[in-house]
Protein backbone atom coordinates (compact mmCIF):
# COMPACT_ATOMS: atom_id res chain seq x y z
CA UNK A 1 0.00 0.00 0.00
CA UNK A 2 1.43 3.36 -1.05
CA UNK A 3 1.84 6.11 1.56
CA UNK A 4 -0.45 9.13 1.16
CA UNK A 5 0.82 11.84 -1.16
CA UNK A 6 2.14 15.01 0.39
CA UNK A 7 -0.17 17.98 -0.03
CA UNK A 8 1.35 21.35 -0.86
CA UNK A 9 -0.54 24.51 0.05
CA UNK A 10 1.15 26.61 -2.62
CA UNK A 11 2.25 25.96 -6.19
CA UNK A 12 5.61 27.36 -5.18
CA UNK A 13 6.22 24.45 -2.79
CA UNK A 14 5.48 21.62 -5.22
CA UNK A 15 8.76 19.84 -6.12
CA UNK A 16 9.36 19.93 -9.87
CA UNK A 17 11.71 17.96 -12.11
CA UNK A 18 14.94 19.72 -13.01
CA UNK A 19 14.88 20.92 -16.60
CA UNK A 20 17.85 21.52 -18.90
CA UNK A 21 18.37 24.61 -21.08
CA UNK A 22 17.76 22.42 -24.13
CA UNK A 23 14.34 21.31 -22.85
CA UNK A 24 11.04 22.54 -24.25
CA UNK A 25 8.26 22.08 -21.68
CA UNK A 26 4.56 22.04 -22.53
CA UNK A 27 2.30 22.83 -19.57
CA UNK A 28 -1.01 21.14 -20.42
CA UNK A 29 -4.04 22.50 -18.62
CA UNK A 30 -7.70 23.37 -19.01
CA UNK A 31 -7.98 27.17 -19.17
CA UNK A 32 -11.69 27.15 -18.35
CA UNK A 33 -14.82 27.70 -20.39
CA UNK A 34 -15.92 31.29 -20.86
CA UNK A 35 -17.55 32.43 -17.63
CA UNK A 36 -15.99 29.66 -15.54
CA UNK A 37 -14.49 30.94 -12.28
CA UNK A 38 -13.10 27.73 -10.75
CA UNK A 39 -10.42 26.73 -13.27
CA UNK A 40 -6.69 26.69 -12.47
CA UNK A 41 -5.62 30.24 -11.63
CA UNK A 42 -3.50 32.04 -14.21
CA UNK A 43 -1.33 33.47 -11.44
CA UNK A 44 -0.46 29.95 -10.26
CA UNK A 45 0.42 28.96 -13.80
CA UNK A 46 2.60 32.07 -14.03
CA UNK A 47 4.50 30.98 -10.92
CA UNK A 48 4.94 27.50 -12.40
CA UNK A 49 6.19 28.96 -15.68
CA UNK A 50 8.67 31.17 -13.83
CA UNK A 51 10.11 28.16 -12.00
CA UNK A 52 10.54 26.21 -15.24
CA UNK A 53 12.21 29.17 -16.93
CA UNK A 54 14.61 29.54 -13.99
CA UNK A 55 16.19 26.24 -15.13
CA UNK A 56 16.80 27.79 -18.53
CA UNK A 57 14.17 25.70 -20.32
CA UNK A 58 11.70 27.06 -22.83
CA UNK A 59 8.03 26.66 -21.91
CA UNK A 60 4.56 27.18 -23.32
CA UNK A 61 1.04 26.70 -21.93
CA UNK A 62 -1.33 24.69 -24.07
CA UNK A 63 -4.71 23.04 -24.59
CA UNK A 64 -6.82 21.91 -27.56
CA UNK A 65 -10.15 23.02 -28.99
CA UNK A 66 -13.37 21.34 -27.92
CA UNK A 67 -15.46 18.99 -30.01
CA UNK A 68 -18.74 20.68 -29.08
CA UNK A 69 -19.65 24.23 -30.22
CA UNK A 70 -19.00 26.55 -27.30
CA UNK A 71 -16.40 29.28 -26.77
CA UNK A 72 -13.37 27.00 -27.04
CA UNK A 73 -14.34 25.19 -30.25
CA UNK A 74 -12.12 27.26 -32.55
CA UNK A 75 -8.56 28.47 -32.08
CA UNK A 76 -9.69 32.10 -32.16
CA UNK A 77 -12.49 31.58 -29.66
CA UNK A 78 -10.24 29.60 -27.31
CA UNK A 79 -7.50 32.24 -27.34
CA UNK A 80 -10.12 34.90 -26.59
CA UNK A 81 -11.62 32.80 -23.79
CA UNK A 82 -8.15 32.08 -22.40
CA UNK A 83 -7.35 35.79 -22.34
CA UNK A 84 -10.61 36.58 -20.55
CA UNK A 85 -9.63 33.96 -17.94
CA UNK A 86 -6.21 35.54 -17.45
CA UNK A 87 -4.13 33.46 -19.85
CA UNK A 88 -2.02 35.87 -21.88
CA UNK A 89 1.71 35.76 -22.55
CA UNK A 90 2.12 39.06 -20.74
CA UNK A 91 0.47 37.74 -17.60
CA UNK A 92 1.86 34.21 -17.36
CA UNK A 93 5.26 34.80 -18.95
CA UNK A 94 5.13 32.37 -21.88
CA UNK A 95 3.21 31.74 -25.11
CA UNK A 96 -0.33 30.35 -24.99
CA UNK A 97 -0.61 27.71 -27.72
CA UNK A 98 -3.74 25.95 -28.95
CA UNK A 99 -2.02 22.71 -29.82
CA UNK A 100 -4.37 21.45 -32.55
CA UNK A 101 -4.22 24.70 -34.56
CA UNK A 102 -2.20 22.87 -37.23
CA UNK A 103 -4.01 19.56 -36.87
CA UNK A 104 -2.56 16.39 -35.45
CA UNK A 105 -0.08 13.61 -35.98
CA UNK A 106 -1.52 10.12 -36.21
CA UNK A 107 -0.18 7.29 -34.07
CA UNK A 108 -2.35 4.24 -34.70
CA UNK A 109 -5.90 5.40 -33.97
CA UNK A 110 -4.72 8.40 -31.96
CA UNK A 111 -4.42 11.90 -33.39
CA UNK A 112 -2.04 13.78 -31.06
CA UNK A 113 -2.26 17.57 -31.38
CA UNK A 114 0.73 18.62 -33.44
CA UNK A 115 1.62 21.65 -31.35
CA UNK A 116 2.36 19.46 -28.33
CA UNK A 117 5.07 17.65 -30.25
CA UNK A 118 7.24 20.78 -30.25
CA UNK A 119 8.00 19.89 -26.61
CA UNK A 120 10.12 17.07 -25.22
CA UNK A 121 8.67 17.36 -21.69
CA UNK A 122 5.08 17.60 -20.50
CA UNK A 123 3.69 18.94 -17.23
CA UNK A 124 0.05 17.92 -16.84
CA UNK A 125 -1.49 20.55 -14.57
CA UNK A 126 -5.03 19.37 -13.77
CA UNK A 127 -7.90 20.72 -11.73
CA UNK A 128 -9.78 17.96 -9.91
CA UNK A 129 -13.54 18.09 -10.51
CA UNK A 130 -16.53 15.85 -10.91
CA UNK A 131 -17.56 14.88 -14.44
CA UNK A 132 -20.90 13.95 -15.96
CA UNK A 133 -19.52 11.03 -18.03
CA UNK A 134 -16.59 9.60 -16.06
CA UNK A 135 -17.51 10.69 -12.53
CA UNK A 136 -14.17 12.44 -12.03
CA UNK A 137 -11.92 14.61 -14.17
CA UNK A 138 -8.22 14.87 -13.43
CA UNK A 139 -4.91 13.88 -15.01
CA UNK A 140 -6.17 11.02 -17.20
CA UNK A 141 -8.82 13.18 -18.86
CA UNK A 142 -6.43 16.10 -19.12
CA UNK A 143 -4.03 13.94 -21.13
CA UNK A 144 -6.36 11.69 -23.12
CA UNK A 145 -9.11 14.12 -24.05
CA UNK A 146 -7.06 17.30 -23.87
CA UNK A 147 -4.00 16.38 -25.94
CA UNK A 148 -5.72 15.22 -29.14
CA UNK A 149 -7.48 16.77 -32.10
CA UNK A 150 -11.20 16.74 -32.66
CA UNK A 151 -10.76 13.49 -34.57
CA UNK A 152 -8.99 12.05 -31.53
CA UNK A 153 -11.84 13.16 -29.31
CA UNK A 154 -14.36 11.50 -31.62
CA UNK A 155 -12.40 8.27 -31.35
CA UNK A 156 -12.76 8.30 -27.55
CA UNK A 157 -16.39 9.39 -27.42
CA UNK A 158 -17.63 7.28 -30.35
CA UNK A 159 -18.67 4.10 -28.52
CA UNK A 160 -20.77 6.13 -26.06
CA UNK A 161 -22.72 8.13 -28.62
CA UNK A 162 -26.50 7.64 -28.33
CA UNK A 163 -28.38 5.40 -30.75
CA UNK A 164 -32.01 5.79 -31.77
CA UNK A 165 -34.58 2.97 -31.67
CA UNK A 166 -37.51 4.24 -33.74
CA UNK A 167 -40.00 1.55 -32.70
CA UNK A 168 -39.78 2.64 -29.05
CA UNK A 169 -39.62 6.37 -29.66
CA UNK A 170 -42.76 8.33 -28.77
CA UNK A 171 -41.50 11.48 -30.51
CA UNK A 172 -42.11 13.46 -27.35
CA UNK A 173 -39.17 15.79 -28.03
CA UNK A 174 -37.76 15.65 -24.50
CA UNK A 175 -34.34 14.60 -25.82
CA UNK A 176 -34.36 17.54 -28.25
CA UNK A 177 -34.97 19.95 -25.39
CA UNK A 178 -32.34 18.25 -23.23
CA UNK A 179 -29.41 18.29 -25.65
CA UNK A 180 -27.42 21.47 -24.86
CA UNK A 181 -25.76 21.48 -28.29
CA UNK A 182 -28.71 21.04 -30.66
CA UNK A 183 -27.48 17.68 -31.96
CA UNK A 184 -30.97 16.12 -31.85
CA UNK A 185 -33.85 17.23 -34.06
CA UNK A 186 -37.43 16.04 -34.40
CA UNK A 187 -39.00 16.04 -37.82
CA UNK A 188 -40.96 12.99 -38.97
CA UNK A 189 -38.65 11.09 -36.64
CA UNK A 190 -35.77 11.75 -34.28
CA UNK A 191 -32.53 12.55 -36.10
CA UNK A 192 -29.13 12.43 -34.40
CA UNK A 193 -26.07 14.36 -35.49
CA UNK A 194 -23.47 12.83 -33.20
CA UNK A 195 -20.27 13.79 -35.02
CA UNK A 196 -19.43 16.46 -32.44
CA UNK A 197 -21.28 14.86 -29.53
CA UNK A 198 -19.30 14.70 -26.26
CA UNK A 199 -21.43 11.77 -25.03
CA UNK A 200 -22.65 13.73 -22.02
CA UNK A 201 -25.59 11.32 -21.52
CA UNK A 202 -28.18 14.01 -20.89
CA UNK A 203 -30.40 12.75 -23.71
CA UNK A 204 -30.07 9.14 -22.57
CA UNK A 205 -31.16 10.10 -19.07
CA UNK A 206 -34.06 12.17 -20.37
CA UNK A 207 -35.53 9.44 -22.58
CA UNK A 208 -37.87 7.29 -20.49
CA UNK A 209 -39.12 5.08 -23.31
CA UNK A 210 -36.00 3.39 -24.63
CA UNK A 211 -36.02 5.42 -27.84
CA UNK A 212 -32.43 6.46 -27.18
CA UNK A 213 -29.97 3.82 -26.02
CA UNK A 214 -26.39 2.64 -26.18
CA UNK A 215 -24.88 -0.86 -25.90
CA UNK A 216 -23.82 -2.26 -22.56
CA UNK A 217 -20.21 -2.53 -23.75
CA UNK A 218 -20.02 1.12 -24.81
CA UNK A 219 -18.52 2.68 -21.69
CA UNK A 220 -15.93 -0.06 -21.20
CA UNK A 221 -14.75 0.50 -24.75
CA UNK A 222 -14.73 4.26 -24.18
CA UNK A 223 -12.59 3.80 -21.08
CA UNK A 224 -10.26 1.47 -23.00
CA UNK A 225 -9.83 4.22 -25.59
CA UNK A 226 -9.03 6.70 -22.81
CA UNK A 227 -6.23 4.36 -21.74
CA UNK A 228 -5.01 3.81 -25.29
CA UNK A 229 -4.95 7.55 -25.94
CA UNK A 230 -3.31 8.39 -22.63
CA UNK A 231 -0.49 5.89 -23.10
CA UNK A 232 0.10 7.04 -26.67
CA UNK A 233 0.33 10.71 -25.69
CA UNK A 234 2.68 9.93 -22.78
CA UNK A 235 4.98 7.98 -25.08
CA UNK A 236 5.59 11.12 -27.15
CA UNK A 237 7.64 12.78 -24.39
CA UNK A 238 10.93 12.15 -22.65
CA UNK A 239 9.42 13.16 -19.32
CA UNK A 240 5.87 13.63 -18.05
CA UNK A 241 5.06 15.08 -14.63
CA UNK A 242 1.58 15.38 -13.09
CA UNK A 243 0.37 18.19 -10.87
CA UNK A 244 -3.24 18.37 -9.64
CA UNK A 245 -5.02 21.15 -7.79
CA UNK A 246 -7.54 20.05 -5.15
CA UNK A 247 -9.07 23.49 -4.57
CA UNK A 248 -12.50 24.67 -5.72
CA UNK A 249 -13.55 21.09 -6.51
CA UNK A 250 -16.94 21.27 -8.21
CA UNK A 251 -19.61 18.78 -9.18
CA UNK A 252 -19.10 19.50 -12.88
CA UNK A 253 -15.89 20.09 -14.81
CA UNK A 254 -14.37 23.37 -15.98
CA UNK A 255 -16.03 22.91 -19.40
CA UNK A 256 -19.09 24.35 -17.67
CA UNK A 257 -19.55 28.09 -17.23
CA UNK A 258 -21.40 27.33 -13.98
CA UNK A 259 -20.00 24.12 -12.47
CA UNK A 260 -21.22 24.76 -8.90
CA UNK A 261 -21.53 23.55 -6.25
CA UNK A 262 -18.10 23.19 -4.64
CA UNK A 263 -18.15 19.74 -3.04
CA UNK A 264 -15.16 19.76 -0.69
CA UNK A 265 -12.89 22.14 1.21
CA UNK A 266 -9.74 23.46 -0.45
CA UNK A 267 -6.85 21.05 0.08
CA UNK A 268 -3.94 22.31 -2.02
CA UNK A 269 -1.78 20.62 -4.67
CA UNK A 270 -0.40 17.11 -5.14
CA UNK A 271 2.19 15.78 -7.60
CA UNK A 272 3.17 12.43 -9.10
CA UNK A 273 4.91 10.71 -11.98
CA UNK A 274 1.85 8.56 -12.73
CA UNK A 275 -1.61 9.68 -13.92
CA UNK A 276 -3.58 6.76 -12.42
CA UNK A 277 -1.91 7.20 -9.03
CA UNK A 278 -2.55 10.94 -8.86
CA UNK A 279 -6.20 10.51 -9.90
CA UNK A 280 -6.78 7.78 -7.31
CA UNK A 281 -5.21 9.93 -4.61
CA UNK A 282 -7.20 12.97 -5.68
CA UNK A 283 -10.49 11.10 -5.28
CA UNK A 284 -9.39 9.57 -1.97
CA UNK A 285 -8.34 12.91 -0.48
CA UNK A 286 -11.45 14.75 -1.65
CA UNK A 287 -13.76 12.02 -0.34
CA UNK A 288 -11.87 11.90 2.94
CA UNK A 289 -12.24 15.66 3.35
CA UNK A 290 -15.99 15.44 2.65
CA UNK A 291 -17.54 11.94 2.46
CA UNK A 292 -20.50 13.31 0.48
CA UNK A 293 -18.11 14.15 -2.35
CA UNK A 294 -17.63 10.45 -3.09
CA UNK A 295 -21.35 10.28 -3.92
CA UNK A 296 -20.76 12.88 -6.63
CA UNK A 297 -18.01 10.78 -8.23
CA UNK A 298 -20.15 7.66 -7.81
CA UNK A 299 -19.81 4.24 -9.38
CA UNK A 300 -18.78 5.74 -12.70
CA UNK A 301 -15.47 6.85 -11.30
CA UNK A 302 -14.70 3.38 -9.96
CA UNK A 303 -15.48 1.79 -13.32
CA UNK A 304 -13.53 4.46 -15.19
CA UNK A 305 -10.33 4.17 -13.17
CA UNK A 306 -10.49 0.36 -12.96
CA UNK A 307 -10.77 0.00 -16.73
CA UNK A 308 -8.23 2.69 -17.55
CA UNK A 309 -5.76 1.28 -15.03
CA UNK A 310 -6.16 -2.24 -16.41
CA UNK A 311 -5.43 -1.22 -19.97
CA UNK A 312 -2.66 1.23 -19.14
CA UNK A 313 -0.88 -1.41 -17.09
CA UNK A 314 -0.33 -3.40 -20.27
CA UNK A 315 2.39 -0.90 -21.14
CA UNK A 316 2.73 2.36 -23.05
CA UNK A 317 2.73 2.34 -26.83
CA UNK A 318 6.19 3.54 -27.82
CA UNK A 319 6.52 6.42 -30.21
CA UNK A 320 9.21 4.73 -32.29
CA UNK A 321 6.97 1.78 -33.11
CA UNK A 322 4.25 4.04 -34.44
CA UNK A 323 6.14 6.40 -36.76
CA UNK A 324 4.89 4.55 -39.82
CA UNK A 325 1.36 5.79 -39.12
CA UNK A 326 2.30 9.45 -39.50
CA UNK A 327 0.26 10.74 -42.45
Amino acid sequence: MQPPMEVYRSIGHVPLPHFRPADVVAVKLHMGERGNKTHVRAEDVGRLVSRIKSDGARVFVTDTTTLYPRKRATVGDYLETAALNGYTEERIGCPVIIADADGGRKFGHIHVARGLLDANSLIVFSHATGHITTGFAGAIKNVAMGCVTKQGKRYIHGPAWPRHRDEQCRRCGVCVETCPFGFITLKDRIELDVRNCPACERCLRACQNGGLWRPLWAMKETYRRYAETCTTVISCFERVFYLTELNRVTKFCDCSANPDPVISPDLGFIASNDPVTIDRESVRMIAEADPQASQVFGDKWESFIANVSKHMSKGAIRLGALRGHDP
